[in-house]
């Protein structure tokens, strides 16, 4: 399929096969099992069509192993449009991924956006009040980091420990 190219310095290119997802799978696994050469993997808007949600999950959380937040960002926004309704945990987990990708790529206001969603979405989800609690940290807003710290520990006792009383030592009011 012209929609999927993956190459390394040391092969060329790769020859299609009837799923464009299966050949990139495929192709993606073999170049991380052999550790030859790079691998670059295009993905057109063909290609990124084909891909259902589980598949770009897959991708973007590779990706963001390897630390292209950017790219993974991307896939993470794509993964959330392939989900069943905007309710779904699906959906949920897609947007918490783009959040973290945004944090990582210094994005703090869209972050903060994406996160507020989870959150909407999921009220118990406590990983995503502690990205919100550490971003307002990160910029200064002391207050709201500190009231989602509370609110985290109110739904899991084990975050009044690990995070709120250690930020209140470090902030004292």
């Amino acid at each position: 399929l012209a929609a999927i190219v993956a190459r390394t310095a040391t092969e060329g290119p790769v020859a299609s096969t009837s799923s464009p997802s299966e050949s990139l799978f495929a192709k993606a696994k073999e170049l991380s099992e052999s550790g030859r050469g790079e691998a670059a993997v295009v993905l057109d808007e063909k290609g990124i069509e084909a891909l259902s949600h589980q598949e770009c999950m897959a991708f973007a959380k590779t990706l963001a192993q390897k630390k292209d937040w950017k790219q993974a960002h991307k896939l993470f926004l794509v993964a959330a449009t392939k989900t069943e309704s905007l309710e779904s945990p699906d959906y949920v987990q897609a947007i918490f991924w783009a959040g973290m990708s945004s944090a990582r790529l210094g994005l703090h206001e869209n972050a903060l956006d994406l996160f507020g969603k989870v959150v909407e979405r999921d009220p118990k989800n406590t990983e995503s009040m502690l990205a919100l609690a550490s971003i307002h940290k990160k910029n200064g807003r002391i207050e709201e980091a500190r009231e989602w710290l509370v609110e985290a520990a109110e739904i899991d006792s084990k975050v009044r420990e690990q995070f709120l009383d250690p930020f209140d030592k470090e902030n004292p009011r």
